[in-house]
């Protein structure tokens, strides 16, 4: 980032703070890409449609650069296909059925097609375009064609009854058209459709894809046991033998004429006469994935072949690899957000490389290796980190501990959310009791010592200020009949139990306690949320459930000023001085409810959220301060003008004492672009011009140091 300090030498160009100069809310969106959808080889480089945007990857340096959302209008970035005209163009096709170009940089003359029908929850799977510049698209209502100014629907009318959903559109050298569909394949030519596995065996079942080899042979998959070789006159059926063909992903040729196919399970086999071969697994990058979602073999020979996050290419027998990825979040599966005591996040996620992916307050990603035995270890788990020697993980297999060198199994039963107080106890839920260790003794709370109801398990804990350990406990009825309570107990061992008989608020709570700054006690639930304030129990949520579209808590946080946020499965509901307000996620791909939902402010006030089927979000909440902005405030009479900004904002700002000051820039992935060491600055107040001419447009977060004390704020750039 550029910094002119010609006309201020001793001022500072870049202090924001998070007290809120942008009024617009947003998510950012920390999606990793999770497949690629369709390819285009363009000679020097590889664009990739992926459920994270449009990927263009140098192939002679795998360095790659992501386009989506911020660089258009699209409503997703969970792009389904990539093609190029014979113009030359490039257009997109989104999963929600919108069509764009690419001009290089961004999208542009977006097409939303006509005849969609909005209820059925239209879905894209290809686009190409036609030798007469036409666009084509195979969708899950059936096949839209462009025709000058008009579009063109065919249906069951054309298609058959049974379609039901078109994967994938083809040409083969006479321009004629071919349609993967869910009952085969039919192909469109003088204005006719014809189909021409009538009478077969022959079916489309999952992403059925069409292909045709350098010969003109046609290619179909997506039946149950068979792929579908059509020579122009008859079919010949290839044996899939035990894999299901419907998870085959695609088609590609070397350049002897060998057709191999890429699997949904990782494995890539030859295509034979009758059946299906076996190659031997070249070294790729990225583990024991579930999925394989890319194989191609270029002009040159080079295999490119890609996992999850991870693209690898064989030169010749030299494996070259990278992460399309700007974080190290494998899957977009996060089952908790952490916050670690020197602002480090962890986000504990389903991984291929049994890790915990952790984000640094410079900004940098990294993993933390977890213990090798331990797969799929964030079921059900929790984690706790005290610093880099001292860690504790809870798993369905039980209790870990790292020590810095080697992690050590402490024993076998199941555990859940684990925490410390004050004096450094740490209490570890599980179904039947909660442990509790105290200078390296263990000793717990059970239905002998304790007056735990034994049909009951545990489904929460939390620690309010006063470290008073709270618990709820339920009989394993989900329904608003269950037999479920809320319990207190004191440093001194004292008991206070509230009861689903006495307080009809407690229905089913679960997941983890939260303590408000005005004492009030918050906990999740599936039907709203519970909130007590000392005398009653009662659920805001429900109680408002005519205003508010969420229904149920799966985890809560609350700022400084005392706003409560509630994740729930889209998004958040906040609750602010009786004021309700639900954000939504506009990026979610769809309706889903997820395992779980968990959200937790950094040190710098953006408040993360973690998804365990939409991944990572970050959120700025605007106009108010983290805990610790408010206890060390030491910067005021902030502004910035223009934001948005261009070519150049100034910045006005005062410094209430003496400090030293350097300024982080990081964009939207969380990288850092930039920093800034500005040493020791006198109170005062000051101003500066800062140039942008050279930054691209979108958003950037800018962290302000002052002393021990982080603030940030948004930038934007048009």
């Amino acid at each position: 980032m550029n910094m002119n300090m010609s006309k201020y030498p001793l001022v500072i160009l870049f202090l924001f703070t998070i007290l809120g100069q942008s009024n617009a809310q947003e998510w950012t969106s920390y999606k990793s890409i999770q497949g690629v959808s369709d390819y285009l080889d363009m000679g020097d480089e590889l664009y990739l449609a992926t459920d994270a945007g449009l990927v263009v990857v140098d192939k002679n340096t795998l360095e790659h650069s992501i386009y989506g959302m911020e660089e258009s209008g699209l409503s997703t970035n969970h792009f389904r296909s990539v093609t190029q005209s014979p113009s030359g163009e490039t257009f997109i096709g989104t999963y929600d059925v919108v069509v764009a170009r690419f001009d290089g940089s961004g999208f542009q003359d977006i097409i939303i097609p006509d005849g969609l029908n909005p209820l059925m929850d239209p879905e894209l799977y290809d686009v190409e375009v036609s030798e007469t510049g036409e666009l084509w698209l195979a969708t899950s209502q059936g096949i839209f064609r462009q025709l000058g100014e008009e579009w063109i629907k065919y249906n069951h009318v054309q298609l058959g009854w049974d379609f039901f959903k078109v994967w994938d559109i083809e040409f083969d050298a006479t321009g004629a058209v071919y349609a993967g569909t869910g009952n085969g394949v039919y192909k469109f030519e003088n204005d006719t459709w014809t189909h021409l596995n009538e009478g077969t065996s022959i079916a489309g079942y999952l992403d059925a894809d069409v292909f045709f080899n350098k010969a003109g042979d046609l290619f179909f998959a997506g039946g149950l046991d068979n792929i579908g070789k059509f020579d122009g006159e008859s079919w010949t059926l290839i044996s899939t033998g035990d894999l299901n063909g419907a998870h085959i992903n695609g088609f590609t040729e070397d350049l002897d004429g060998t057709i191999y196919v890429n699997t949904w399970y990782g494995e890539v086999y030859e295509l034979t006469e009758d059946s299906l071969a076996t190659i031997d697994e070249e070294p790729y990058v990225g583990g024991n994935l579930p999925r394989t979602s890319f194989y191609y073999i270029d002009e040159e020979g080079v295999s490119w072949y890609n996992r999850n996050i991870y693209l690898s290419a064989n030169k010749n027998g030299t494996i070259e690899s990278t992460t399309l990825s700007s974080t190290t979040i494998e899957y977009n599966r996060i089952y908790d957000v952490k916050k670690g005591p020197n602002g480090e996040m962890f986000f504990l996620m389903q991984s291929s490389t049994n890790s915990i992916s952790v984000l640094h307050p410079n900004g940098e990603w990294s993993l933390l290796t977890l213990p090798t035995e331990l797969d799929w270890y964030a079921y059900g788990g929790n984690f706790l980190y005290l610093d880099e020697n001292d860690i504790w993980l809870s798993s369905y297999y039980g209790l870990y501990h790292y020590d810095g060198v080697e992690w050590t199994f402490i024993f076998d039963i199941p555990c859940e959310n684990i925490l410390q107080d004050s004096q450094g106890r740490i209490y570890i839920q599980s179904p039947s009791r909660v442990f509790i260790i105290d200078n390296g003794t263990l000793s717990e709370y059970n239905q002998q010592n304790a007056p735990l109801n034994p049909l009951h398990y545990v489904s929460a804990i939390g620690l309010d200020a006063e470290d008073n350990l709270w618990l709820a406990t339920n009989d394993g009825n989900s329904g608003l009949d269950g037999n479920h309570s809320i319990q207190k107990v004191n440093s001194a061992g004292e008991w206070t139990t509230y009861t689903r008989d006495d307080h009809d608020a407690i229905k089913f709570p679960r997941g983890e306690f939260h303590f408000d700054i005005h004492g009030n006690v918050w906990v999740p639930t599936p039907f709203g949320v519970i909130k007590f304030d000392g005398q009653e129990f009662s659920n805001p949520m429900l109680e408002n459930s005519a205003i508010l579209e969420a229904n149920q808590a799966h985890s809560i946080e609350s700022d400084a000023a005392g706003k409560i946020y509630l994740g729930t499965d889209d998004g958040m509901v906040t609750l602010y001085e009786g004021e309700w307000e639900e954000m939504i996620i506009g990026d979610p791909d769809g309706d889903f409810s997820p395992y779980q939902v968990n959200l937790k402010f950094d040190d710098s006030g953006l408040l993360w959220y973690g998804h365990s089927l939409l991944g990572v979000y970050s959120f700025l909440p605007a106009g108010v301060t983290s805990t610790k902005e408010v206890a060390e405030s030491r910067s005021s009479d902030l502004s910035i003008y223009p934001n948005p900004a261009s070519d150049y904002a100034t910045i006005a700002f005062s410094i209430e004492a003496a400090v030293d000051v350097d300024i982080s820039v990081f964009n939207k992935l969380g990288q850092q672009v930039d920093q800034v060491a500005l040493g020791y600055l006198n109170e005062g107040s000051h101003e500066a011009n800062l140039e942008l001419s050279n930054y691209p447009a979108g958003m950037y977060i800018v962290q302000l140091r002052l002393g021990e004390h982080r603030s940030i704020t948004k930038l934007i750039i048009d």
